[in-house]
């Protein structure tokens, strides 16, 4: 009798316990992996387009962050380019010369599309900055 009261209890301690750390292990520091194409970052969520009625799982893969030069030089094309055909297409050419892509997004009954800039930015929370 005392082996199962016994038993009993070190179930419920380990389950004690489990409960306690898993909120702590969930404010664990963001770490700051970068994306390759073996392991990329991937986010995905559900789409719903109210009129058509359609709707399905929506991927993004991002394999690389774009550099500093290349950002630089993407924002120098958009300033310099005007509503005239001839510069949206230099624009259209500048970004399909970005080699590698950054990754790529998949939506429903799609084949997909290269993402050809990806950038991230740090946000600080209220929580974080008190």
């Amino acid at each position: 009798m005392i082996r199962g009261h016994r038993a009993v209890l070190n179930v419920v301690i380990g389950v004690a316990l489990v409960a306690l750390s898993v909120p702590a292990l969930a404010q664990a520091p963001y770490s700051e992996a970068v994306p390759t194409k073996k392991d990329p970052l991937r986010f995905s969520a559900f789409a719903v387009q109210m009129q058509g009625g359609m709707a399905g799982a929506v991927e993004v893969t991002i394999e690389r962050w774009t550099t500093d030069a290349e950002r630089n030089a993407l924002i120098a094309q958009v300033q310099k380019t005007s509503d005239k055909d001839a510069d949206q297409r230099k624009l259209v050419t500048a970004l399909q010369k970005v080699s590698p892509r950054a990754g790529f997004l998949n939506l429903p009954n799609t084949t997909g599309w290269d993402i050809k800039y990806a950038s991230r930015r740090h946000c600080r929370t209220a929580a974080a900055s008190s």
